[in-house]
């Protein structure tokens, strides 16, 4: 079970992945730091680019790593 979640998990981040990389540059929403991802509001599949940190995508679902809901 947990090798199937796993690799579900692997293959959600590669699809996240392919998918920020597709976005046209002018569709990317442009954030100063980290702290904004706390305090506006994002609809899901935005992009958003932060310096120094790269490209994530809102997807309303928590990242366990970050505890944020962007991959």
């Amino acid at each position: 079970m947990d090798d199937g979640i796993t690799t579900l998990r692997s293959q959600a981040a590669a699809n996240l992945k392919i998918y920020i990389d597709s976005i046209e540059p002018a569709k990317v929403t442009a954030l100063n730091s980290q702290e904004d991802l706390k305090t506006k509001m994002f609809s899901i599949g935005e992009v958003v680019s932060i310096p120094n940190l790269g490209k994530f995508v809102y997807t309303q679902v928590v990242n366990p790593v970050t505890g944020l809901p962007f991959y």
